[in-house]
């Protein structure tokens, strides 16, 4: 589970970790818990749909659980609820 801010700040260094870590751990399907993701903003977002594309590319799934309120507008704003699984 993730916990924290996914924001503009943080991005960077979660996605440099995260890469290593689905590199690692590449079953057919993966769940990223985010219900202990505090604040998100754009950046945030990008972020999600990264590691979307990153498993989509390696023919693997990938589904969001635990989004709140603020991810869901943005995601709905951006209009990406095609593009992000989520659960």
């Amino acid at each position: 589970m993730l916990r924290g801010s996914l924001v503009y700040s943080t991005v960077s260094g979660l996605l440099a970790k995260s890469r290593s870590l689905l590199k690692k751990a590449m079953p057919d399907s993966i769940t990223i818990n985010l219900s202990g993701v505090e604040q998100i903003d754009s950046a945030g977002v990008a972020l999600l749909v990264e590691w979307q594309r990153y498993c989509r590319q390696r023919h693997k799934k990938c589904r969001f659980t635990g989004l709140n309120e603020q991810a869901i507008s943005l995601i709905e704003t951006y209009k990406l609820t095609d593009i992000l699984q989520t659960i």
